[in-house]
């Protein structure tokens, strides 16, 4: 049973996107903006193509609950855990889904190494990274009282560390403490073998603790309800400032002074602007329906009639014939009409 599917990333991938559109980036912001960018959608894809794997073998099954996306502040902490299976043996299966294509190498004493363009590079522990994330989560299930009892002591909750990697990536790895990296189409035959794995006392413990499906999705349901979805501010995590009219236009109320703010910036992008822009755009207040535009701006501005965008050379036609067209941009079709018709526009 699917308790939680992952959250939409859309619309981080679009403010990322949005604030790449900005002409004032240096060219550090802009290169962070798209490592950020890309490190997202290769999250996202990674999460995807584990959730559709864990769905596969879990979403119909009677003796599991399965969240995915979940992330928990508690006591200072946070703990994002991208997908987690608990069991009705309250065996709690948390899962930690990393995108390398490539190939990684774990050692005896759990360093991690990707391989990249120019060789070997340490990176950080994502079996370490979990069982932090695990710690969390035993701390919020113990500290709410979350785990059932039985003749009045709490049943004790067993958290797995698991972490998912790419069915294309590569792993050389040592030692028996990582027998729980797989690779996601493998997953579900490696949980099977570890699951036969278990010795006959830790079988019969699991089966003395077996609790009802009931109270197993009330479980899964309270730590779904203090899932606290992260709102990223990407412009102040990289330092990117924009313009009080560009805010103004993205939130709707209106900017101050005319066209703009009253430092001079363009009403569509906010890059400011010099006095020139701001006297031709006055000029033509009809041309850009009384927006202060740069002149990027300007030639991706749309027909004043009917809304059409216009090309550079068409807004270069309306430039010389201003007079004839009632300094009006107007798309090629909307230049055939009789002015008259257009009086209204």
């Amino acid at each position: 049973m699917i308790l939680k599917h992952k959250d939409d990333a859309a619309p981080h991938v679009a403010e990322l996107e949005r604030l790449l559109s900005l002409p004032t980036l240096s060219k550090a912001q802009r290169e962070d903006l798209q490592d950020e960018l890309a490190a997202l959608r290769a999250g996202n894809k990674g999460e995807k193509e584990a959730a559709y794997h864990i769905d596969f073998g879990w979403k119909d099954g009677k003796n599991s609950v399965v969240i995915h996306d979940l992330r928990i502040e508690h006591g200072g902490r946070v703990a994002q855990i991208d997908h987690l299976i608990l069991m009705r043996t309250l065996e709690c299966h948390v899962l930690e889904t990393k995108g390398f294509s490539s190939e990684v190498r774990i050692s005896e004493s759990g360093e991690w190494e990707a391989r990249r363009r120019y060789g070997w590079q340490g990176i950080p522990s994502p079996v370490e990274q979990n069982r932090r994330h695990i710690e969390v989560l035993q701390s919020f299930v113990r500290d709410h009282n979350l785990a059932p009892t039985r003749l009045g002591l709490s049943l004790p909750v067993r958290f797995h560390n698991w972490v998912l990697v790419s069915p294309k990536c590569q792993i050389r790895r040592s030692g028996d403490e990582w027998d729980h990296v797989a690779k996601m189409d493998l997953f579900e035959k490696r949980f099977g073998e570890c699951a036969q794995a278990a010795g006959f006392f830790d079988t019969l413990t699991n089966v003395s603790k077996f609790v009802s499906l009931e109270t197993l999705v009330g479980i899964g349901a309270a730590l779904v309800k203090a899932h606290t979805p992260v709102k990223p501010n990407f412009a102040a995590k990289f330092g990117i400032t924009e313009s009080t009219a560009a805010a103004a236009k993205r939130s709707g109320s209106p900017a101050t002074g005319f066209g703009g703010d009253a430092k001079g910036c363009c009403d569509s992008c906010g890059v400011p602007v010099d006095p020139q822009v701001i006297k031709y755009c006055r000029v033509n207040l009809e041309r850009f329906q009384g927006q202060t535009l740069c002149r990027h701006c300007q030639q991706s501005a749309g027909c004043n009639a009917c809304g059409t965008k216009v090309d550079s050379n068409v807004v270069a036609f309306c430039r010389i014939n201003s007079k004839r067209l009632g300094k009006k941009l107007l798309c090629r079709t909307c230049q055939r009409v009789k002015p008259a018709a257009l009086a209204s526009v």
